[in-house]
C-alpha cells in the first residue's frame, strides 16, 4: 500500500509572503510555479499523513514531557507506545516474520535497555546468553573515532535465531523505530543506504529524555558500566 505523504511548510504565511516579495522585487507576476518551488524547497518537509499516527504521536509527546517514577518502568511504557506505532504502520511497510536484514546492523541500545532485556531472559528462564561486562574503562580504551557501531554491518544480532528474534517482546527502540517504506525488501537485502525509513524528532526526543532522566537519577561516579554502546557489547551465545 502506498503511504499517505502531506508536505508542510516550516515558515508562517508572513514569512512565506517575505520571501517571495524580495525574490520578485515586490512584482508577483513574475513568479511562475517553478521559482516558486525552488524558493519554499528548503522550507518544505514531508510528514506522514495518518491520523491514527499523528494522533499518538501527540500523545506520546504529553505522556512523556514530563517524567516521574521509575525509569524502568517508564522505558517499558514508551516501547508499548512504539509497538503501537508499528502496527499503525503496518500496511505500509514490507517487514515480515522471517526477514532479518536489519538484524546485521549496528544496533545502539541502553544500559535501561538492557536491564529490561536481562530481566526477560530470567523471567522467560532463557539461559544460552550471557551478559557481556565491561567497565567504562575497557569501552574508553576501545574507542575509536569510526561511525558508532560500523563493526557490526553485516554481522548479525546475538538474538537472532533462524531468523526470528528470541528477545522481540523487548526488543529495543533502536529495532522498533527500524520501519522501512520500501515497496519490498531488496535494498533491505542489498544493505543500500538510500532507504526510505521512519524518522520522528518528537519521538527520538522523547527516548532521548527518558535516558536523560535515567541517567539523571543514576550517581555514574559510584557505577562502572557503559550507559551506551552496540548490543553485541552487552550481549552473547553461549
Amino acid at each position: 500500500m502506498l503511504l499517505p505523504i502531506k508536505k508542510e511548510l516550516t515558515i508562517t504565511p508572513d514569512e512565506m509572503l517575505s520571501l517571495l516579495e524580495a525574490r520578485c522585487n515586490g512584482n508577483m507576476s513574475t513568479l511562475t510555479p517553478e521559482i516558486i518551488h525552488e524558493i519554499l524547497q528548503p522550507y518544505t518537509k514531508f510528514a506522514l499523513d495518518v491520523p491514527e499516527f499523528m494522533e499518538l504521536g501527540e500523545e506520546i509527546e504529553k505522556e512523556f514531557a514530563i517524567l516521574q517514577g521509575k525509569p524502568l518502568e517508564i522505558m517499558k511504557k514508551f516501547l508499548d507506545y512504539m509497538e503501537k506505532i508499528n502496527n499503525i504502520l503496518k500496511p505500509y511497510k514490507p517487514c515480515k516474520e522471517g526477514c532479518a536484514y536489519c538484524c546485521s546492523i549496528p544496533v545502539h541500545i541502553s544500559n535501561l535497555e538492557v536491564v529490561l532485556i536481562e530481566e526477560y531472559l530470567k523471567i522467560n528462564k532463557i539461559t544460552k546468553y550471557k551478559k557481556i561486562i565491561k567497565s567504562i574503562d575497557v569501552f574508553m580504551k576501545n574507542k575509536n573515532d569510526s561511525i558508532f557501531g560500523d563493526k557490526y554491518v553485516g554481522k548479525k544480532c546475538p538474538f537472532l535465531e533462524n531468523n526470528i528474534c528470541n528477545i522481540y517482546n523487548v526488543r529495543p527502540y533502536a529495532c522498533r523505530k527500524y520501519i522501512t517504506f520500501e515497496n519490498d525488501n531488496d535494498k533491505c537485502k542489498k544493505k543500500e543506504k538510500n532507504i526510505s525509513l521512519f524518522v520522528s524528532d518528537l519521538i527520538q526526543q522523547s527516548y532521548e529524555n527518558i535516558i536523560k532522566y535515567w541517567i539523571a537519577k543514576v550517581d555514574m561516579t559510584k557505577i562502572n558500566y557503559v550507559p551506551l554502546d552496540d548490543i553485541r557489547e552487552y550481549f552473547e551465545e553461549i
